[in-house]
């Protein structure tokens, strides 16, 4: 599959930049496992809709502030100026059809990074043992200029339009989740998105 084979590559190429820590090369490991994980077995038959066991354990957990990424395949690809098919987010807030969260991608490193380190501020678990989650609100980021960068990363993500196995990021590999280059524009390129973003960040 050639998506599959293209995600192995950014992650060795991060794996050669980062290789010198041995708690990053575990997080790298962890990351193409789960990629291969998510990948391994191809699109869900029936319809290409999820199962509902697999809805299930989405949505077993109703905690937000996890991170999670799978692949994704709106409903309203056909009118959207573009998507990300494998999106990396933190959850927000959670309804029986859909998960509002944060989907780190639409940002470009330099941004992300800085915006992320403005969310662990609301880390509930400074150990970042398994537990840990992140403590944000849509009303909390909407109200304050500290959390600007949210507004390109706010998404609506249905349960029935993800077509793969999801899966939780450990807090332990957040710091490595937010910089790997995995994101998977579809109708315009990483560039171009970034673009996009920071203009919305500059118009608010």
């Amino acid at each position: 599959m050639a998506e599959y084979t293209e995600y192995m590559k950014e992650v060795q190429n991060v794996a050669e930049f980062f290789g010198v820590d041995s708690k990053e090369r575990r997080s790298l490991k962890w990351f193409r496992d789960n990629i291969q994980y998510i990948y391994g077995r191809g699109d869900i038959a029936r319809n290409d809709l999820i199962e509902e066991a697999q809805a299930a354990r989405i949505m077993k957990d109703r905690r937000p502030g996890r991170m999670f990424m799978y692949r994704y395949s709106p409903k309203t690809k056909s009118t959207l100026p573009y998507w990300d098919a494998f999106p990396l987010v933190i959850s927000l807030d959670y309804q029986p059809k859909h998960i509002l969260g944060l989907n780190l991608h639409y940002l470009p490193p330099r941004y992300r990074n800085v915006f992320f380190a403005q969310l662990l501020s609301k880390v509930n678990d400074r150990s970042m043992s398994e537990d840990a989650r992140i403590l944000a609100t849509y009303a909390m980021l909407k109200q304050s200029m500290r959390f600007r960068f949210f507004q390109p990363c706010i998404k609506k993500y249905l349960i029935n339009r993800v077509r793969s196995k999801v899966v939780v990021v450990p807090p332990e590999h957040w710091n490595i989740a937010i910089n790997l280059p995995t994101e998977a524009f579809i109708k315009e390129n990483r560039r171009g998105v970034w673009r996009d973003s920071i203009n919305k960040i500059k118009e608010s």
